[in-house]
């Protein structure tokens, strides 16, 4: 099976209603200029504007700007109201620094992901996709490459909060029928990377 079979078509895209949480980061903002080229009416979440997110997409008629904080439940809820997918990218801390600060960590990145959850579940949204942590859920590597079987035991706090999250998306499938996936990206680079950040390549 060749790449272009396993990927969607644009086609299958047209006219989604999509809300995008995390927006206006690096990841965010590409996945905001996919949705858009495919045709998606695209909502994007994020706490500071324009971010990372390109002018061109900014410019776009299609996209939609809220500036929210997920620790804020109903502003979520409203704007998920008649959205198909949500992708939830957002992250309030970074890996090394998740440590000293552990109780912003769990308000954060924890609450707000169960308010996202809350809010998709509330408006019948029909897909979900969570973006966890595709080394930090794992810790101490015991063997090199690391498989998705490999035991999860973070040492950082934001490995256990996205580890957390990842429990709590299956709950949400599981008890509610919620439909969703959870990827755990490892090390994504390219353009528009933050090189004063501590994360990527």
């Amino acid at each position: 099976m060749t790449k272009s079979q396993l990927l969607p078509t644009s086609n299958s895209f047209l006219g989604i209603k999509a809300v995008v949480v995390g927006a206006s980061g690096f990841i965010g903002s590409h996945v905001v200029d996919a949705l858009l080229a495919r045709g998606c009416q695209v909502r994007a979440v994020a706490r500071h504007f324009p971010g990372l997110i390109a002018e061109s997409a900014m410019a776009n008629s299609s996209l939609t700007i809220y500036q929210h904080d997920m620790r804020d439940r109903l502003a979520l809820e409203q704007t998920l109201e008649g959205v198909d997918l949500v992708i939830h990218l957002a992250s309030g801390s970074l890996p090394q620094s998740s440590n000293r600060f552990p109780h912003d960590d769990v308000k954060v990145n924890l609450l707000g992901a169960l308010n996202l959850l809350e809010a998709a579940r509330q408006n019948n949204v029909k897909k979900m996709v969570v973006i966890s942590s595709g080394g930090t859920v794992y810790g101490v590597p015991n063997q090199s490459p690391i498989s998705e079987e490999h035991p999860t035991d973070p040492i950082c706090s934001y490995g256990i909060t996205k580890l957390a999250i990842e429990k709590y998306v299956s709950l949400y499938r599981k008890i509610y029928g919620l439909n969703s996936i959870v990827l755990r990206l490892a090390n994504p680079y390219g353009e528009r990377q933050r090189l004063d950040s501590t994360q990527g390549v």
